[in-house]
């Protein structure tokens, strides 16, 4: 599912990235990468808060439609 539509406070790994290369490099450059587990704590209009590791990240919602994410 779409990181858009997870639920939040629950822990989620990453299991594709369908971006442009271009931001999938930049959004690994901040720790996005498949396979790494993150957790959703705010989603509101499209646009979504996640924490990686000890950082948050502000995606929007196309950058947040391109993330899928399992449970």
């Amino acid at each position: 599912m779409p990181i858009l539509l997870a639920p939040t406070m629950s822990p989620l790994r990453i299991v594709k990235i369908r971006l442009e290369p271009k931001l999938v490099k930049h959004l690994a450059s901040l720790g996005l990468i498949e396979g790494e587990v993150v957790e959703v704590l705010e989603s509101r209009g499209g646009a979504t808060i996640v924490k990686v590791k000890e950082g948050r990240l502000a995606l929007d919602s196309a950058t947040s439609r391109g993330i899928l994410v399992a449970a």
